[in-house]
């Protein structure tokens, strides 16, 4: 969840039938409505508000989203809807109480990130790389079934948590000021975990390229510079991490490790993933 928002959150509205655009359109069974009601309650969220009870009848959308057919009779969808509302008031005390587990890991999140990132990519095929990033992330700890919390860090500066995750993920984090960076390297020394991709903090507050990467000093917390970036041809980048045979795509980065130990290697031998400790 997000840290900032309130913990009594509702979700507006849940598409309650098929989804249609004139004469495209996607159908769901009543098996998925089930999966994303649960799923809903597992994030801790109090309320959810159908979209919408009758298909709408008027414009493009139409016959979209109802939870009844046009004539009011019921459907399977129907059924999966009282049973879970039965059983949330039910056990409306319980669940109104209820938090959902935390697994010690976030993602770090920024709006000038999200900023230099869509001026990064507006000249390639992908326009907002920082929260594409994110969202990627997200998919992923999502299928590996690991509760993420979204971390902001311009809140965190403003306002610091009492408490933050083991372990921070940096999704394409290309912009960084020297009191970011200051906040991420106490983070560490105070026993936190940085996981990031390469060209951390590439660009100041003024838009120049750093000339050190990770920029800030973080090359001593990550015990690591980068050299250079090198564009890459239609070829993938391969490396292997842990057995793991992995492609990038579009530039790869030479490292000149700094104290940190390799931990995956390009098919040349050089360094593509790197661990370092670093404070506590």
């Amino acid at each position: 969840g997000i840290r900032s928002a309130s913990p009594y959150t509702w979700v507006s509205e849940l598409r309650s039938g098929q989804q249609a655009t004139g004469f495209q359109g996607a159908f769901y069974k009543p098996e998925d409505l089930r999966h994303w009601l649960w799923t809903i309650v597992a994030h801790g969220i109090k309320g959810i508000l159908f979209w919408q009870f009758k298909p709408e009848r008027i414009g493009p959308e139409a016959p979209e989203c109802g939870i009844v057919t046009l004539d009011g009779q019921r459907t399977p969808r129907v059924d999966e809807a009282v049973e879970f509302g039965t059983f949330c008031k039910k056990h409306e005390e319980f669940l109104l109480k209820a938090v959902p587990c935390k697994s010690g890991v976030g993602l770090l999140c920024g709006h000038k990130q999200g900023v230099m990132g869509a001026i990064s990519g507006r000249f390639g095929v992908f326009r907002y790389l920082h929260q594409e990033s994110l969202t990627g992330l997200y998919r992923s700890f999502w299928q590996a079934s690991i509760p993420i919390e979204l971390v902001n860090i311009d809140r965190e500066l403003r306002h610091p948590s009492a408490e933050l995750p083991d372990v921070l993920v940096l999704p394409f984090f290309v912009y960084l000021d020297a009191q970011q960076a200051g906040w991420l390297r106490k983070y560490v020394e105070r026993g936190g975990t940085l996981v990031s991709e390469g060209g951390l903090g590439t660009y100041d507050d003024r838009g120049w390229h750093s000339k050190t990467l990770p920029a800030f000093g973080l090359n001593e917390v990550f015990g690591l510079r980068e050299r250079e970036k090198m564009a890459l041809g239609k070829e993938p980048a391969r490396f292997s991490f842990n057995g793991i045979q992995v492609a990038g795509r579009h530039y790869r980065r030479e490292i000149a490790l700094d104290g940190a130990e390799a931990t995956g290697f390009f098919a040349d031998g050089s360094p593509a993933i790197t661990r370092h400790r670093f404070g506590e």
